[in-house]
């Protein structure tokens, strides 16, 4: 743990304010690996940015679901869950995707009395595929860095404790479960 700060939700200017701080420090940014938050892989544009895969492939597998009623739905799903699994390299999930979309266009354009898309959701899957398919391979580009492909040693490491002890002590004062909260940091910080 480097630096943290408590926020109500997660801004631009936050991570900004992170990187400043990382570099008046003289720490040196190889990469980064962010949870997917639209507009976060801007603010390190001098840096080569991985989205976490989970991340993705959760968010895809929240908007289809897990029993799509469609069989469309039922084979992006399929995509979507050999995503990880198969390790697949951007030019494999690009070219899959691009199949899916051609061999079902005319699904994907049909259109409801009111005239918005039948089947948003699985539109919106593959929107989300698409808007993060530039940062989805980053591991794979610059092997050399030995970049995550995920945000786990985060997700599944300190954040847990945290939001444990959030929880445990809902009910104290914001600014004495703060306090803790910074006790909690500040001694991980100094066994490593």
């Amino acid at each position: 743990m480097l630096w943290f700060k408590f926020i109500e939700s997660e801004k631009k200017e936050h991570y900004l304010e992170g990187l400043k701080f990382l570099i008046e420090k003289g720490f040196t940014i190889l990469s980064v690996t962010i949870d997917g938050r639209r507009g976060i892989a801007s603010v390190f544009s001098k840096y080569p940015v991985q989205v976490c895969q989970f991340h993705v492939q959760k968010r895809v597998s929240t908007l289809l679901t897990k029993n799509p009623r469609t069989n469309e739905g039922k084979e992006l799903k399929q995509i979507n869950d050999l995503f990880i699994k198969n390790r697949l390299t951007e030019k494999q999930l690009g070219r899959t995707l691009a199949l899916f979309c051609k061999r079902n266009h005319a699904f994907l354009t049909e259109r409801n009395e009111q005239g918005n898309y039948k089947h948003y959701r699985i539109i919106q899957a593959l929107r989300c595929y698409k808007r993060n398919m530039k940062y989805l391979f980053t591991f794979q580009k610059y092997s050399n860095l030995n970049i995550p492909n995920t945000t786990n040693h985060i997700d599944g490491g300190i954040n847990p404790k945290l939001k444990e002890l959030n929880r445990i002590h809902r009910g104290m004062r914001v600014d004495r479960r703060n306090k803790l909260l910074t006790l909690l940091l500040l001694n991980l910080k100094k066994k490593r």
